[in-house]
């Protein structure tokens, strides 16, 4: 996952000194899974944890190629992970401790789009909405103390999953140039992933890392 970043920063920087139009930015913000597939619904009844427990603070970076005054090309890529200590809601050992796990999830959008500024680049206030496709590698992993239901003894395991989700998102927003090559902005962005369990827990399906994000950062055009 580290590898597939790293080479995405190379790109938008050896396109950055290509000499074409475009801008870079750095943003970060809240991201928050939906979190509906058989995994995260069991998880939810069976500890005591909420989906709503994975919202976390991400950061991220932009690189866009200026197609013309309105329409920009866009090269994104951004880094979640959330650690969450729960442990199970109905059962605890004999002596009344709780049965305690740590469940963590990574992600890293990896997107290439299209933003449209209705308005033009070259205002002080500049609305745009955007959209595009994007790989989504995951990491998923749950580790600590878990039942056997068979015969109700508590052993210590750490189960794991990775692989890459596909899927597009959309997005809205507001740019206020600071200057003419600065500016400053808030965004709204909506993921659809699909993705499947693999390793660990592969008899799970279908994967949800549908996500939302709210972001604010600086933009700066070169």
């Amino acid at each position: 996952m580290r590898a597939k970043v790293t080479f995405l920063l190379v790109a938008m920087l050896f396109l950055a000194r290509s000499g074409q139009a475009g801008s870079f930015t750095v943003r970060v913000g809240k991201y928050s899974p939906v979190g509906n597939s058989d995994l995260w619904l069991e998880n939810t009844e069976t500890f005591n944890v909420l989906v709503s427990d994975f919202n976390f603070i991400f950061g991220g970076a932009e690189f866009t190629v200026e197609l013309n005054e309105f329409v920009d090309l866009a090269f994104g890529v951004d880094v979640y992970s959330r650690r969450v200590n729960t442990h199970y809601r109905e059962f605890v050992r004999d002596d009344g401790t709780e049965i305690r796990q740590e469940m963590r999830l990574t992600l890293v959008p990896l997107t290439t789009g299209l933003r449209f500024l209705p308005l033009g680049k070259f205002r002080i206030v500049s609305p745009y909405v955007a959209g595009g496709f994007g790989l989504y590698p995951y990491e998923y992993e749950e580790q600590g103390e878990f039942i056997d239901f068979a015969t109700f003894d508590v052993f210590e395991a750490r189960f794991r999953d990775s692989g890459v989700g596909f899927g597009g998102y959309a997005a809205a927003g507001i740019e206020v140039a600071v200057t003419r090559g600065f500016l400053v902005f808030g965004e709204y962005r909506r993921h659809w992933v699909w993705a499947q369990h693999g390793g660990d827990f592969w008899d799970y399906g279908d994967f949800d890392l549908d996500a939302s994000q709210i972001a604010f950062g600086f933009t700066a055009r070169f």
